[in-house]
């Protein structure tokens, strides 16, 4: 036998306790093979567990957080294999009513099941999966974990998912001992995989995103439950500690995102934030801790979405408050958060690493890789270096990036530089929350002249500027009010628009572009994947968010976030029409490092 523990194991090795099971050597036997896991204080469970697992407590130990892994030492010699577990979820109720989880063994789905009680669990391995290489490995997915301390029902701030107290594995074709003391001596509960789910054809472009405003005229008020007020020009308060939407199931098979535009109720000196748990049919898909209007992406697990009517959302906000009580109005009710907007947005196939969005760190997120080559270069070395290091000259790598706006920094920059691109959102003037509904309208309203505005700006001269009204951007017309009348310049940037437009989107088809966001404020991690997903709808396009540098991030560094999504930083991001020589060394460090990290994107992918 072996003992690991206080379990022994057949097959005829001793084991000192504790020993890590990567120091076994596995026989190779013959026979049945059984292997219990004790997550009892006295028990035998850290010669197993890997990642993601809590401290001890007396009885059992909480996985933490979307994952958690096992070892198992295992020679199955291509029998089938029975893999039991007892476990509770951490839950709320009635909020919150349980967990969703996930099995793989040895990198397979070998179950997925719904979880509101405590429950003894059991999973069959099939031999080929098992194989004989001496080892399962268990990966244990939660995608509804959550922090009990952001409900206020506990102080407890871990990431908790679900309570184990044993795991057994053993051969199908053995006898194994009984259970003495698994909840309440409930019968096991056999899990198999869910059916293969289907994906969109390869060919098809994927659909827009179903989008829901609020407000008092808002096309969501149709399918808002208890906890919410009438609505006012444009938003809609939440006014109790929960509130809830019932919106119509998705139109197709496929991955999907939550994005939200939201604004918490803050109070300076008083209530700095507010917390949000989202949930979906009462399982956790988010926490967030919200202190200034913000845009949320939000993953949701198609386990929760796929083959349902209706999709029952809500959203539970601790610690909403009156004005009134705090003097800032006469405002009387329970305000927590002022929602604008709701969309189901399609996730393209290829984008990964939408999973770390779904809590409150999503904002302070390491970067995947981080480049600072060519900071030591001065200004008449980059040429040498770009040449070296990424096989291309100055014009060259201006030509693979394209300005999103929302200002026109980058396009100055590319003027400064000897690049004339000819884009859509060249010279454009808006803000990110106009840009997010452009790309995600697919630029409808420049392919329609009753959107498109020309009117006279407010500088002297006086110019015309061009104006796209649903997404609040604009375009210098350089055509001055003496030079022509209003009607021949609409005409024109009609037509200007609509190619405009057709060619924006034969570049994101082409998918050889990276796409620069700049701003002189920070681009939350999940307006850029808001950004990164609309891009992403149409082809394999890059992001790279341009930031001003600050001491852990100097000008010309550029970090991946996530694979497609970039940040850049440089000293000044809204440089004068005529940028310093400084600002355009900082800018082409930061295209030249975004370059190189895009290369690893490829490579990784």
């Amino acid at each position: 036998m072996w003992q690991i523990g206080n379990i022994q194991v057949s097959a005829g090795v001793s084991l000192a306790p504790w020993q890590p099971v990567e120091s076994i050597e596995i026989p190779d036997w013959h026979g049945g093979a059984f292997v219990a896991i004790d997550f009892s204080a006295d028990g035998n469970s850290a010669c197993f567990r890997k990642d993601g697992w809590s401290s001890q407590e007396p009885d059992m130990i909480w996985a933490i957080g979307p994952r958690s892994t096992l070892r198992i030492p295992f020679q199955a010699s291509g029998r089938a294999v029975v893999l039991e577990m007892d476990v509770a979820p951490c839950r709320k109720p009635p909020e919150i009513a349980g967990q969703y989880l996930r099995v793989r063994a040895n990198g397979t789905p070998i179950g997925d099941t719904r979880l509101d009680v405590r429950e003894l669990l059991c999973f069959e391995i099939a031999p080929e999966i098992a194989g004989t290489g001496g080892y399962l490995d268990i990966e244990l997915e939660f995608p509804g974990f959550f922090q009990p301390r952001a409900m206020r029902f506990s102080v407890d701030d871990r990431a908790l998912s679900g309570a184990f107290r044993l795991v057994r594995a053993y051969t199908k074709d053995m006898a194994v001992p009984p259970l003495q003391d698994v909840s309440a001596a409930v019968a096991p509960r056999f899990v198999s995989p869910s059916a293969q789910r289907a994906a969109p054809p390869a060919d098809a472009p994927l659909p827009p995103a179903t989008v829901y405003g609020f407000g008092l005229n808002g096309n969501i008020n149709p399918f808002l439950r208890d906890g919410w007020h009438a609505g006012e020009d444009g938003l809609t308060w939440t006014i109790d500690t929960l509130a809830g939407l019932e919106l119509p199931g998705l139109a197709g098979p496929g991955a999907y995102a939550l994005s939200l535009d939201v604004n918490p109720m803050i109070v300076p000196g008083a209530v700095p934030s507010q917390e949000v748990t989202i949930l979906l049919d009462r399982i956790v898909v988010g926490q967030f801790a919200l202190t200034q209007q913000t845009a949320l992406i939000v993953p949701l697990p198609r386990e929760l979405t796929e083959g349902r009517f209706t999709l029952p959302l809500s959203f539970a906000i601790p610690d909403p408050c009156r004005p009134v009580d705090h003097g800032v109005s006469l405002d009387r009710r329970l305000l927590g958060l002022a929602f604008r907007e709701i969309a189901l947005v399609p996730v393209p196939p290829g984008v990964r690493g939408l999973e770390a969005f779904r809590t409150v760190q999503a904002d302070s997120m390491r970067p995947l890789a981080r480049s600072d080559r060519f900071l030591g270069d001065d200004a008449a070395g980059l040429t040498g270096s770009l040449q070296a290091f990424l096989g291309t000259d100055l014009a060259g790598l201006l030509k693979g990036y394209e300005t999103l706006g929302p200002g026109p920094a980058f396009c100055a920059v590319q003027r400064a530089l000897g690049c004339e691109a000819v884009n859509f959102f060249r010279f454009a003037t808006g803000d990110l929350a106009g840009l997010t509904h452009a790309l995600r309208d697919g630029l409808a309203a420049a392919a329609d002249a009753r959107s498109i505005v020309v009117e006279l700006g407010h500088g002297e001269p006086r110019g015309y500027e061009a104006v796209l009204i649903p997404y609040g951007f604009r375009w210098p017309c350089f055509v001055l009010e003496h030079e022509a009348a209003p009607m021949p310049v609409w005409t024109s940037q009609a037509i200007r628009f609509d190619y405009l437009r057709r060619k924006f989107f034969e570049g994101l088809r082409g998918g050889h572009k990276t796409y620069v966001a700049a701003a002189s404020a920070r681009i939350s991690d999940h307006r850029a994947m808001s950004l990164l997903l609309e891009l992403r709808r149409h082809g394999p396009a890059a992001l790279l968010c341009v930031e001003p540098a600050c001491p852990d991030h100097p000008a010309g560094t550029a970090e991946l976030v996530v694979p497609g999504l970039i940040r850049g930083y440089v000293s000044n991001v809204a440089p004068e029409s005529t940028p310093r020589p400084a600002d355009l060394t900082d800018w082409i460090k930061v295209l030249a490092n975004a370059a190189l990290l895009r290369r690893l994107k490829q490579d990784t992918d």
